[in-house]
């Protein structure tokens, strides 16, 4: 077995760790797909239309996600 294998690199110095920032915002817009899925679906179910439920749900959530995002990020400065 060589030495190279199965070994881990060192862990990244704290000025190489990437900004949170991005994450966050990911993290709301997943956040918010899946509100305005579920949200969606119920509309789409209650009006017989899950198309336009879908339609309209899974992109008013990604914005309420990048809004969420982008508001947590300029609050962080």
């Amino acid at each position: 077995m060589s030495e190279g294998m199965g070994s881990h690199p060192e862990a990244p110095e704290p000025d190489e760790i990437p900004s949170k920032v991005g994450q966050s915002t990911a993290t709301w817009v997943g956040v918010g797909i899946a509100l305005g899925a579920a949200l969606g679906t119920t509309f789409g179910i209650v009006a017989d239309n899950l198309a336009l439920g879908l339609g309209l749900g899974i992109p008013s959530g990604v914005v309420f996600g990048a809004v969420v995002g982008w508001w947590e990020s300029r609050s962080q400065r």
